[in-house]
């Protein structure tokens, strides 16, 4: 099973019982017998024109409706689709015997008449050369295959093998050419199937003539329901056959599945019941198999919301090259208040401590993983209570995974409050035991609170507090000696001084103040005014000094004019910081805000900054260091930044100060300058 290992077929298949529909699928292909595989109890033939092969070509619809949908049970082979009697019906066409003309109309006839429905083709014109079938042939094939489906697009979603050509250089190793199903998926303009080639006057006839017969019934747009599937090995990588042109790729190499004429010794050997083949025709049903997987759960995705959310997880695979099935149920998802999928691979118990199924995520749940968890202690054994789907249960090994159910999935921070403390997970790398404790907080949750705790108390090791605690050790504040001054003084001459400072300064044990001041000085004439205030709020416990956040507001500004001969200079500044220790462990933080400044100055300074210093280490500071010194502007800054903050001592702290002479200093000028700074410190972002 190495190719649905990689693929996390397993991991997926944990939702099962989050099924609420049938799925239905048709699969037209080669059959040996009108008789359904044991492995395939729901499987049902149509009465088609086509007919039975004695051939081993027959084992390959088996193969391939296996791969989609076989029974979930304890035998080979299991399909993507993870059925039990009921959960499926699979409706398979023969095409033995019939011209591709007639296999597409055999097709249009007898897909489902009901709801909507999966379709997959695993058919091939596998002429890499052309020699039987020409480019006009293919492109009157797939005008047709437009006409024919038009109007039933939009309620089957539709997986077409890419073909098994990739070795053939040039167009025939292309996927575009390999099926009418492809080709009219890959080209807008049928016609462009046949350009550069030299063709006859009854081929451009008839090619001409049916492009604008499907113009005439407005049924000439490519259909936006088709997935085209290469083929990877299980690492990922593209497989050497895989015709060129793919959306997504899925694993198509030795890949164990069912057939039915037994075949000795050779390729794809079958033994009556299984066999293993390569090709897209084995990749492409794993995508329909999916597809009919997430609507069993989901009926109300849409044909364009399956393939974005199935090419959404090609494109962020687990195993890059391959489509991650687990990633892709995930997605199925809406929100935490419409997460069916989590509830089904949550739900591992019944009414009582043992392995069940209740439709209920509680207590009892939580009971079965965390024994599971310590039975197993990260076996590598792809079992039910695997949660992150890196295949070990328990452990601490960890893989990318969506817990906060974002459309499409993300890999971000997730936070969540366990037992009144806050963690923050990162989705990047997320251990089994991870998963189970933000869902276990989370509104999914509908059993035992104080259970909860006790079943989960390692729980607590996520949390900041008190794996990591953040505690305030002192907080002064100052406006203070040069820096706060009001004075006026003669520049202009043999003229009398007049000099008046006002100095400043408070040093308080408070976690929050705004007492801050003001001065002004008024001589011959000339005046200074200047003023500063700070308002710093915490939630700090006087009591052991722990806080998580700090909010700050600071402001300084000046207003002076000249008078006479003489001129004012003057200036206010202050400062806020408050020292602190973080203690035992890592914490998450955000630093956040903004600053401005302003006024219409001469000689002057207007000045703000915000910064974290390490305190023990050099002074070094954390992060971006925000300051803004100006002279003749104005300007502003914002910002907002998330870090680590690791066992130490601290200083958060930020100043703000404007000083300047007027425009005119030995006249009547005047002069305005402010400066503003907000900023936020969070430890639980």
């Amino acid at each position: 099973m190495a190719y649905a290992l990689a693929a996390r077929m397993p991991a997926a298949w944990n939702a099962k019982d989050a099924m609420r529909r049938q799925a239905i699928v048709f699969v037209p292909d080669l059959y040996a017998t009108f008789t359904p595989h044991p492995q395939l109890p729901s499987q049902i033939f149509r009465p088609g024109a086509g007919v039975v092969t004695t051939t081993g070509s027959g084992n390959h619809g088996f193969h391939v409706c296996g791969t989609l949908g076989a029974t979930f049970d304890n035998k080979l082979p299991t399909g993507a689709l993870p059925v039990s009697i009921g959960r499926i019906q699979i409706y398979s066409l023969p095409m033995q015997g019939l011209s591709w003309l007639d296999m597409l109309k055999e097709i249009a006839d007898w897909m489902p008449g009901r709801d909507r429905f999966v379709m997959n083709t695993s058919l091939g014109y596998n002429d890499a050369t052309f020699e039987f079938q020409s480019k006009v042939t293919r492109a009157l094939h797939a005008m047709y295959w437009r006409a024919r489906v038009a109007s039933e697009n939009s309620r089957f979603f539709h997986a077409a093998a890419a073909g098994n050509d990739g070795r053939t250089t040039g167009d025939g190793g292309e996927s575009r050419f390999a099926t009418p199903f492809v080709a009219s998926r890959m080209f807008s303009d049928l016609r462009d199937m046949v350009a550069g080639e030299s063709l006859s006057e009854a081929d451009s006839i008839a090619v001409e003539s049916s492009w604008q017969l499907l113009i005439q019934g407005g049924v000439q747009a490519a259909p936006q329901n088709v997935m085209v599937v290469g083929s990877s090995d299980t690492l990922g990588v593209e497989s050497d056959f895989s015709s060129r042109g793919f959306d997504v790729r899925a694993i198509g190499e030795h890949v164990w599945s069912s057939c039915s004429l037994a075949i000795s010794g050779g390729t794809g050997s079958c033994d009556g019941s299984i066999a293993r083949l390569n090709g897209t025709s084995m990749a492409s049903p794993q995508i329909a198999g999916l597809a009919a997987y997430m609507w069993a759960i989901d009926p109300n995705l849409s044909v364009a919301q399956t393939i974005d959310r199935i090419r959404n997880a090609y494109n962020n695979s687990n195993t890059p090259g391959t489509t991650d099935t687990y990633l892709g149920m995930l997605s199925v998802d809406r929100s935490l208040a419409e997460a069916a999928v989590r509830k089904g691979i949550l739900d591992v118990a019944g009414n009582s401590d043992a392995p069940g199924f209740n439709e209920k995520f509680d207590d009892h749940d939580l009971k079965v993983y965390v024994d599971m968890f310590d039975t197993a202690s990260g076996t590598l054994d792809y079992s039910r209570y695997d949660l992150n789907g890196d295949g070990e249960t328990g452990g601490g090994s960890t893989t990318p995974m969506d817990l906060t159910v974002d459309s499409p999935p993300q890999f971000r921070q997730a936070s969540l409050t366990i037992e009144g403390r806050p963690a923050l997970l990162d989705e990047n790398a997320v251990s089994d035991l991870e998963a189970l404790c933000y869902y276990a907080y989370s509104s999914l949750y509908t059993g035992d609170t104080a259970r909860r705790a006790e079943i989960l108390a390692d729980c607590l090791a996520l949390t900041n507090e008190p794996g990591g605690t953040a505690v305030i050790t002192s907080a002064p504040h100052s406006m203070s000696g040069d820096a706060l001054t009001a004075m006026i003084e003669s520049i202009c001459g043999d003229l009398t001084p007049c000099r008046m400072t006002d100095d400043y300064q408070q040093d308080s044990g408070d976690f929050n103040y705004n007492n801050m001041g003001n001065v002004s000085a008024t001589c011959m004439g000339a005046t200074a005014n200047a003023q500063a205030t700070a308002d710093g709020q915490t939630n700090v416990d006087p009591s052991n000094g722990v806080f998580t956040t700090i909010d700050v507001t600071m402001s300084s500004s000046a207003e002076i004019s000249g008078g006479g001969g003489y001129a004012a200079n003057g200036g206010m500044s202050s400062s806020v910081n408050w020292r602190f220790q973080v203690k035992d462990a890592d914490i998450p933080f955000r630093f956040s805000g903004n600053g401005a400044t302003s006024g219409w100055v001469y000689l002057a300074n207007v000045y703000i900054q915000a910064r974290i210093i390490i305190e023990n280490s050099g002074g070094g500071a954390i992060g971006t260091v925000h300051n803004f010194t100006f002279g003749n502007r104005n300007d502003s800054l914002s910002w907002d930044e998330t870090g680590v903050l690791e066992p130490g001592y601290y200083r958060l702290e930020g100043i703000v100060s404007t000083s300047g002479t007027p425009d005119d200093p030995c006249g009547n000028g005047s002069l305005m300058l402010k400066s503003d700074l907000t900023f936020t410190l969070d430890l639980s972002p």
